[in-house]
């Protein structure tokens, strides 16, 4: 179902208002505090050289992948930790916390640490200093960690050396009793030189296992802040709640909320919606491609050159507009007759200034067959005007002619327009203002009820098809309209002056 233009319109404009109440408080609320601005900066750092680890864990190295994740892994958690954080404080002489976070780049020994802070200068300042201090102690660790392993080694050095003193000399000739004993204490000694050695070594290497390679710069977010994020988020819940306004309150009142609402009445909604826009503005191919399916589905209509009544329960829904449509489109085909009341209503500007005739044959009627309708019919006819549009002549008729348009109607001027071989579409005024409609009905072949989203009520509807059905008329079909701002809308029963240069049925007739 197509949206109704009155209904979108509402919603709109409750969504717009929500957005605003809600969305620029949020907004201007979040943007009172600044949001928080991420620095990164790119530390390597490798796990102890293999003889450092081998003293420290009495084993082998074992797995060189495992021991580097598991070092990772622990250092990880000491980049984390409120102890560096401290220190990185300490080394800024910053009064409040340092907020850091590491993440190992993928499968490599690359570390990035993040610093947190509101001001981008500061998390500069606090993701640089990580880095710094973070290296530092990391070789600082190392450096510790060595000598203590070399203060024990020579410790143990001498021990062997001592041990090795203390064994009797070997003799000149004959066997050695303690040789297995001194072999094992000379390479136990060469392995301990050997280790010493290997840890001086690690002590000039100790810059390599933890180095800046990459300095602070500013993270790329990637994320909306957090002022627009609630601003936003604000928005989209007031939109949201004020797009449901006009349904929420059109349900409350018992208002048409679309043609869904009718599907029930036992008589069918046309489709799609007419599409009620200003002629200046419409698109005059999307307007004519629905009257001509609207048409389609009223076989004994005026497009077919039968006749066509228009209605509706209450005033301001539509009426003339839908009226003049199918008259306009009947005359396609062959001369029309639409027959409506006198008034302001912008849908009767597409008409033109009605001109009359010099000559009443000159409209095209054959007034023989017009006659035998009576001379209400005639009369009526007689008042005819010429429009702009090919084909297409009109009566307006004044409010106190009601009841001369509803004896043309019951004397047989739509039988008689069809054997004259013109169509016929009568717009009436609302049913709660008069019976005309119900007259009209009666006579004419096919019958349309109007009714207008978010003005007409269910019930209404209901009532007329009641009021319809009770008299014999039988209705065709319902459109579901959208109406026209009230000033913009005038109905069969509002009086006022004919466009200029029309010809008007006066209240004589009858």
């Amino acid at each position: 179902m197509r949206p109704t233009r009155a209904r979108g319109a509402g919603a709109l404009t409750g969504a717009l208002a929500g957005a605003l109440l809600l969305g620029v408080p949020a907004g201007l609320l979040a943007a009172a505090s600044a949001d928080p601005v991420g620095a990164s900066a790119l530390v390597l750092s490798r796990p102890d050289p293999a003889v450092v680890e081998q003293i420290a864990s009495g084993t082998g190295s074992g797995s060189v992948g495992g021991r580097n994740d598991s070092y990772l892994e622990a250092e990880l958690v000491r980049l984390g930790s409120a102890d560096l954080a401290a220190l990185v404080a300490r080394s800024l002489s910053a009064s409040g916390p340092v907020d850091l976070q590491a993440n190992r780049v993928g499968e490599s020994n690359a570390v990035e640490i993040t610093a947190v802070s509101d001001d981008p200068q500061a998390a500069l300042a606090q993701a640089q200093a990580a880095a710094e201090v973070y290296t530092r102690d990391r070789q600082a660790r190392l450096l510790a960690r060595i000598d203590a392993q070399v203060v024990v080694l020579d410790e143990q050095i001498e021990a062997t050396e001592t041990a090795l003193d203390e064994l009797d000399p070997a003799p000149a000739t004959g066997p050695d009793p303690v040789e297995r004993q001194r072999e094992r204490l000379e390479d136990h000694y060469a392995a301990q030189l050997v280790t010493r050695d290997l840890l001086q070594r690690a002590v000039a290497e100790a810059p390599e296992v933890a180095a800046a390679v990459q300095p602070a710069r500013l993270l790329a977010t990637g994320r909306v802040s957090e002022g627009v994020t609630a601003g936003l988020g604000a928005a989209a819940l007031g939109a949201l709640a004020g797009a449901t306004v006009p349904g929420l309150r059109a349900a409350l009142h018992g208002r048409l909320r679309g043609r869904h609402d009718l599907v029930d009445l036992g008589v069918p909604v046309l489709s799609p919606a007419l599409p009620r826009r200003r002629p200046s503005t419409h698109s005059s191919g999307e307007l004519e491609r629905v009257v001509q399916l609207h048409a389609l589905q009223l076989p004994a209509g005026p497009s077919a050159g039968g006749s066509l009544a228009v209605l509706a329960a209450t005033a301001g829904v539509g009426t003339t507009f839908t009226a003049v449509q199918h008259a306009r489109h009947a005359a396609r085909h062959r001369p029309t007759l639409l027959v409506c009341a006198a008034g302001q209503s912008t849908a009767l500007d597409a008409l033109g200034t009605p001109r009359p005739h010099a000559d009443p044959v000159a409209a095209g009627v054959t007034w023989d067959v017009l006659t035998a309708a009576g001379p209400d019919a005639e009369e009526l006819v007689r008042a005819a005007a010429r429009t702009v549009v090919p084909n297409l002549a009109v009566v307006l008729w004044e409010p106190g002619d009601a009841t001369a348009v509803a004896q043309a109607a019951a004397g047989g001027l739509a039988d008689a327009a069809a054997a004259a071989g013109w169509a016929l579409v009568v717009d009436t005024p609302p049913l709660d203002a008069s019976d005309l409609g119900i007259a009209v009905a009666r006579s004419c072949r096919e019958v349309l009820l109007v009714a207008a989203s978010d003005r007409s009520t269910v019930e209404e509807v209901e009532q007329a098809l009641d009021a319809l059905r009770s008299a014999g008329a039988t209705v065709s079909g319902i459109v579901v309209d959208d109406p026209l701002p009230p000033s913009r809308t005038v109905t069969g029963t509002r009086s006022g002056p004919a466009p200029a240069g029309a010809v008007t049925h006066q209240s004589t007739i009858g």
